[in-house]
């Protein structure tokens, strides 16, 4: 220990210009530099580890930040592939060619079926605020799915074609008839005033036929015949609606006559 002690007070002293001592601070040099870098390097690991616990901290921080930009990033994408679609589906709706020059307002389904007396209708987010009435005919880009039965500030009952109480007078080719929804979700039944030899058959599209007084436009698509039965004296039809009203999202509201 004396000799370490005397060694280190060697290679400390500063005695500029002195020979012997410039000649033993040398010596002592000589043998301590393979101890001092031993010391470096073992000294030298644990220097890192400190470095990198400290680092660690900020590095997961990093990562968890960089995971969150990636998320909202994803996130984003999503939301926009989703408005694209809500994009297309409201454009489909305001450009239903078969409804002509009649002015519509574009509603979304809000709400669906609400208790067990009330299964065949839904409620939109429009109502009398943007022009509403009761009874305009309610479509989609594919064809006719109700009517307003009831019309609020802001928001309407539609009832669906679906109903045992809707009705509307369609045309199958050039002959005329009465349909009239069938409930629980089957396709509508036109029956009466089709005389027997009347050329329609199964496939055959059935439009609304906008007579006098009537409560739908002409020619606003409804289905097509699903079968044909002329064993009553009369042409009875089913009809496969063109929408499927157990599905609807967007919807236009066709401000064609109202209550009367």
């Amino acid at each position: 220990m004396l000799l370490v002690l005397s060694a280190i007070t060697l290679l400390t002293l500063d005695f500029r210009g002195f020979g012997p001592l410039d000649t033993v601070q040398r010596g002592f040099r000589n043998v301590f530099a393979p101890v001092r870098s031993g010391i470096e390097m073992v000294l030298s690991p644990a220097t890192d580890a400190g470095h990198g616990i400290f680092d660690y901290g900020s590095l997961k921080d990093e990562n968890r930040r960089l995971r969150e930009e990636i998320d909202a990033l994803k996130g984003a994408q999503l939301q926009s592939e989703v408005d694209r679609e809500t994009l297309k589906r409201l454009l489909a709706q305001i450009n239903s060619e078969y409804v002509g020059n009649y002015p519509r307002v574009v509603a979304r389904v809000v709400a669906g079926s609400i208790g067990n007396f009330d299964e065949y209708s839904v409620e939109i987010d429009k109502g009398s605020n943007a022009g509403l009435v009761k009874d305009m005919p309610v479509v989609t880009s594919a064809g006719l799915v109700g009517r307003l039965v009831e019309v609020y500030a802001t928001r309407s009952r539609m009832q669906l074609i679906t109903s045992p109480q809707f009705a509307v007078g369609v045309r199958v080719g050039q002959e005329v008839s009465l349909a009239k929804g069938t409930g629980s979700g089957n396709p509508l039944s036109a029956k009466a005033s089709i005389p027997i030899d009347a050329p329609v058959q199964v496939g055959d599209p059935v439009l609304t036929n906008g007579q006098d007084r009537s409560k739908f436009p002409p020619d606003i698509p409804m289905g097509r015949v699903k079968t044909v039965d002329r064993s009553s004296g009369t042409v009875a039809l089913e009809i496969e609606p063109v929408t499927n009203v157990a599905n609807l999202d967007f919807v236009a509201v066709i401000l064609f006559g109202g209550a009367r």
